[in-house]
């Protein structure tokens, strides 16, 4: 598949050059402060692009809960993102997104863990802030016809048919960060520049090395954003309150090992440790009606697993702004799936249920029984190197289920 922007970051040849056209668009890089986006920021000034400016997003406001500590880190990335910037010699300018993130992120990830689900903020900050609040600065700031570059791992191709952007697995299948994406539209991907999806990280590394920038060795931040250098259950504590409840056998509902202080310190697949229990006992579903916590005895006991899953239409999410062209003809679709982060993809069926009524829920089955299937983590669609899109996982479709 071509290049979207037709331009080859991984291309060592010096004599390279992007089209003039495109190489006099302003490219707004998100600058985070990591050796991805330095990187992103020194690979669109080699191929060319006459004006690139950095921009650092402040989502979070760093004062810790307790009023003590400022426990999470983006102070100290911006001060990065400024010496980084200093380095490239590009611009570095500072948006703040702190409410939109509150109302549109972090609000929904506490009401979904509050209803028993697990959900991954990543797939909502690219959704609703990366890629919508961040364009509107970017419009506002540098105009419409301006470009914005990350550092994510992913790649865009373009349709054959209209030229549409295609969404594509990055090369390096470790980093792959597709899945994070998938519920980001064709409109918004037009618009963008991933420099890192031809690039391994080892290769990543070696560039912010070669070119002396700060970041090359700073290690890759990982879990959840905002909760920073805390235990997750120490900053969550700040948002719901305990709520203990019985672990019960999944097998045998009259069976109690012990007690929890809250679902939502369980996720589906997890191991519970229960005090005195020598047995180890492994996360199997959550009922906030009763506040019971299901578990099974062994990592790869059946109850782990699902024939399939369901996604509720108002939550699908297609690249395309809509299903492929054969879905909708036949009913069915055959594709692969991922249902968590590094997963490798597993083949599966799409099809509606059986209903009448308009919004039918999206049937995912699976080709084999899928282990720890979540619910309210995120399905993603493949064909080959194609993210087609996907959905928040609604419920599971039980292997004894017909």
């Amino acid at each position: 598949l071509e290049d979207y922007w037709g331009i080859d970051f991984s291309n060592d040849n010096k004599s390279f050059v992007v089209d003039e056209k495109i190489r006099n668009k302003t490219v707004v890089v998100g600058i985070s402060g990591g050796v991805d986006s330095s990187v992103s920021a020194l690979l669109l000034k080699q191929q060319g692009f006459k004006n690139v400016v950095g921009v650092f997003m402040r989502n979070w406001d760093p004062q810790d809960e307790s009023g003590e500590l400022d426990t999470c880190p983006i102070s100290e990335d911006f001060k990065v993102a400024e010496k980084v910037c200093k380095q490239l010699n590009i611009p570095l300018h500072e948006a703040t997104f702190i409410g939109q993130y509150w109302t549109e992120v972090f609000e929904p990830y506490i009401e979904i863990l509050k209803s028993g689900g697990t959900p991954n903020p990543d797939i909502f900050c690219n959704m609703e802030i990366k890629f919508k609040a961040f364009f509107h600065y970017v419009n506002q700031k540098f105009g419409s016809d301006a470009l914005v570059a990350t550092g994510h791992y992913a790649r865009l191709g373009k349709s054959s048919k209209d030229f549409s952007p295609l969404l594509l697995n990055s090369v390096d299948s470790t980093k792959d960060q597709t899945y994070f994406l998938c519920g980001v539209g064709s409109r918004a991907l037009s618009r963008v520049i991933f420099p890192l999806g031809s690039l391994y990280k080892t290769q990543v590394r070696s560039l912010a090395k070669s070119h002396g920038l700060c970041t090359a060795e700073k290690k890759d931040s990982v879990g959840i954003c905002f909760v920073g250098k805390r235990k997750f259950t120490d900053f969550i504590g700040n948002y719901l309150d305990e709520n203990p409840g019985n672990i019960v056998s999944v097998d045998d509902t009259k069976i109690t090992f012990g007690r929890h202080s809250g679902l939502f310190r369980y996720t589906i697949g997890q191991g519970a440790k229960v005090s005195g229990l020598k047995k180890k006992l492994f996360v199997t579903g959550k009922d906030p009606k009763t506040n019971n916590l299901f578990v099974c005895e062994g990592e790869d006991n059946p109850a782990l697993f699902s024939k399939g899953l369901y996604v509720n239409p108002k939550f699908m999410y297609w690249v395309d702004g809509e299903p492929p062209r054969d879905f909708c003809f036949t009913g069915t679709l055959r594709l692969k799936c991922k249902v968590r982060y590094r997963q490798a993809s597993v083949w599966c069926t799409l099809h509606f249920e059986n209903s009448s009524t308009e919004n039918r829920r999206l049937v995912v089955i699976f080709d084999e029984p899928e282990k720890a299937v979540t619910p309210m983590q995120v399905v993603a669609f493949y064909r080959g190197d194609v993210c087609l899109g996907g959905g928040l996982i609604g419920g599971v479709v039980d292997t004894n289920q017909s």
